[in-house]
C-alpha cells in the first residue's frame, strides 16, 4: 500500500503521559510554540525495527505492530540455521520476536505508539511497525553481521521503506554496507553512537557508511545543544534529533503490568528521526520508496540548531511539521526558472513552431 493519508493528530496531546514527552513538543514545534497538530501517518507506511524485538503485549504499541511480517533472526541453539542468502529467520513463531531486553520496545513506541488514551503518542502514531529481532540481552548467538544483513533484506522484502537501526559498532563490514546499498529504496536511519567520539576519525557503522540511503543521527538535549555523550562528525553525522530523557514504553516485567521509562542516547534520537521520516513519507507519496529524496527532505527542513555548528554536517534539529508541509526538492530538467522550463518544454513538444 502507498502512503497518502492526511489525518490530523490534534488529539495526541490528550494521551495521559504526553506531558513527559518533551521530544514531541520539539519535533512538532512551530514558530508559535509546540503543537501536535501534524498528521498521524498512514498504515501503508511500514517501519522495520531492527532491534531486540518488541513487546507485542504492551497496549501502547501492540495496535501498530504488524506481527504477521515480524521475524526473529536469533538462533541461540543453532546459529548455523541462518541462511544469509535466503534471509530465512524464525518467522512462524511470533513469540520469538518478544522483547526481553526493553530496548526495541522503547524505540518502537517512540516511533509509533498509537493514540488510544494509554500512555504516550508516537511521532507517527498511525504507521505500522515490524519487529525484526537480531539483538538480545544475551549476546550469545545474536548481533552478528550475518544476522543484520539477513534482517535488512527481510525487512525490505516485507515492504519496509524505513528501517530504524538504533545500534552500531566500530568494525567496518563491506558485506553489511553492500546489503544496505542493495536496497536503495529503503532509508536506513542509524544511531551515530554514544561514546562522544568523532565518527570522521573513528567511524561507527552502519551510521558512517557513505550511502545515499543512510541517515546518521546525533542526540540533541532539550536545552538546545548536542548531548555530551553523542558521537559527532562534520562529514559522517547528518543531523540531530531529541535523544536525552526520552519517555517511552518498556516491556512488562514478569507477572507485572506494562510500563514506561526514560532512556537516553542516539538510539532514541534515531527513533524520533524514523518517526519524522514516516510522517513525511505518508504526507508526500513522491517520497515513498525514494530514500535519497526522503533523506534530503528531512535534512533540509530541519530547524537550525546553532550549538551543533562545527560538530555535525547539518546543524539542524529534525522538524516534523516542516518535513510534512514543505515541498520536496524538485529536479529541474530544463531552464533556470519556471518560465524557461515552460519554454523549453514547448520547444521540445512543438519543434515546428516559429519563434518570434
Amino acid at each position: 500500500a502507498r502512503a497518502g493519508s492526511k489525518v490530523v493528530a490534534a488529539s495526541a496531546t490528550a494521551e495521559p503521559l504526553a506531558g513527559l514527552q518533551w521530544d514531541m513538543a520539539q519535533i512538532h514545534a512551530t514558530a508559535g510554540g509546540g503543537s501536535y497538530d501534524v498528521q498521524l501517518g498512514d498504515h501503508g507506511v511500514r517501519v522495520g525495527i531492527l532491534d531486540s524485538g518488541i513487546d507485542g503485549t504492551h497496549p501502547d504499541i501492540a495496535p501498530n505492530l504488524d506481527l504477521a511480517r515480524s521475524c526473529s533472526f536469533i538462533f541461540d541453539h543453532d546459529p548455523a540455521a541462518l541462511d544469509v542468502e535466503k534471509g530465512n529467520g524464525d518467522c512462524s513463531n511470533k513469540a520469538a520476536v518478544q522483547d526481553q531486553f526493553g530496548h526495541g520496545t522503547h524505540v518502537a513506541s517512540i516511533i509509533a505508539a498509537p493514540i488510544n488514551g494509554i500512555g504516550i503518542a508516537g511521532v507517527a502514531p498511525s504507521v505500522k511497525i515490524m519487529a525484526i529481532k537480531f539483538l538480545s540481552s544475551n549476546d550469545a548467538g545474536c548481533g552478528t553481521d550475518a544476522q543484520a544483513i539477513a534482517a535488512i533484506a527481510y525487512a525490505a522484502a516485507q515492504g519496509a521503506k524505513i528501517i530504524n537501526a538504533s545500534w552500531g559498532g566500530y568494525g567496518v563490514s563491506p558485506a553489511l554496507e553492500a546489503a544496505i546499498a542493495a536496497v536503495p529504496s529503503v532509508l536506513l536511519v542509524a544511531a551515530a553512537g554514544n561514546d562522544n567520539v568523532d565518527n570522521d576519525i573513528s567511524p561507527t557503522y552502519p551510521a558512517s557508511y557513505d550511502l545515499p540511503n543512510v541517515l546518521s543521527v546525533a542526540n540533541a538535549h532539550h536545552a538546545g545543544f548536542l548531548a555530551g555523550t553523542t558521537n559527532y562528525g562534520l562529514s559522517t553525522v547528518d543531523v540531530a534529533a531529541p535523544g536525552t530523557a526520552i519517555w517511552s514504553s518498556i516491556p512488562a516485567p514478569s507477572g507485572g503490568t506494562a510500563g514506561w521509562m526514560f532512556m537516553h542516547g542516539t538510539s532514541m534520537a534515531a527513533a524520533n528521526a524514523s518517526g519524522v521520516a514516516a510522517l513525511a513519507t505518508a504526507a508526500k507519496p513522491s517520497l515513498y520508496g525514494n530514500a535519497t529524496g526522503l533523506r534530503n527532505q528531512l535534512i533540509r527542513t530541519g530547524r537550525p540548531l546553532p550549538a551543533a555548528t562545527g560538530w555535525i554536517a547539518n546543524a539542524r534539529l529534525l522538524d516534523a511539521r516542516a518535513a510534512v508541509v514543505a515541498r520536496p526538492d524538485i529536479a529541474r530538467i530544463a531552464g533556470s526558472d519556471r518560465y524557461a522550463s515552460a519554454a523549453a518544454v514547448s520547444a521540445a513538444v512543438y519543434p515546428s513552431l516559429t519563434q518570434y
